[in-house]
């Protein structure tokens, strides 16, 4: 298993420039406090890459069942529990190969009115494996706009996903609404909410 020290928004930019969006990507940045883990005393800046050996390691996280999930959720802290929920089936991953599922960590930030949520794994002390990233933006006429990126060293290059709904997702509502806050997960390696618990992927 290789490592590598990375910036999940250096791909954010370029899959934008692929998909005729560099625009909006080149003026997309994270801020400050997430990317040097001056947030909160428990993030830390050792982001690592992990380089997948096998195709199998994609199919452990089905980024269309998280498009879903995402959709339905009523906002960030309730997507972080459903994508973590045993019942749900949706997390197999186990990139540190310890034979446990990794949690699944949800960090955002903002900007205008886009927002930008990382789904990272925590494989370690202090170590955090960016999973994928999910844009999302309100147009001028109100219109939004989705895009799920998988991490290149896992899903591959270019691995992109714009899911269409057919009605107005509830997390729509939250991020535009009166009740939005922004999410920063607040769990690490040995400390994680109640409801989680280890299982063989």
């Amino acid at each position: 298993m290789k490592t590598r020290f990375t910036s999940m928004l250096a791909f954010v930019v370029s899959a934008f420039i692929l998909t005729s969006c560099s625009t909006y990507a080149q003026s997309y940045g994270y801020d400050d406090d997430y990317r040097y883990g001056r947030s909160s005393r428990h993030y830390s800046d050792r982001n690592v890459t992990v380089e997948a050996e096998n195709s199998d390691i994609s199919y452990n996280l089905d980024l269309r069942a998280v498009a879903n999930v995402f959709a339905d959720s009523r906002n960030l802290e309730e997507f972080e529990r459903r994508i973590n929920d045993y019942e749900t089936g949706i997390n197999n991953l186990d990139l540190n190969r310890d034979g446990q599922v990794d949690y699944l960590r949800v960090v955002e930030t903002s900007k205008g009115n886009s927002h930008l949520v990382v789904l990272q794994a925590v494989v370690g002390q202090d170590m955090f494996q960016d999973v994928a990233s999910i844009v999302v933006e309100r147009k001028k006429n109100r219109r939004h706009y989705v895009q799920i990126i998988g991490d290149p060293y896992i899903y591959g290059p270019y691995y992109i996903i714009e899911p269409v709904y057919v009605y107005v997702p509830p997390i729509f509502s939250w991020f535009w609404g009166p009740r939005y806050y922004r999410w920063h997960s607040p769990y690490y390696w040995g400390y994680y909410p109640s409801y989680w618990h280890y299982w063989r992927p």
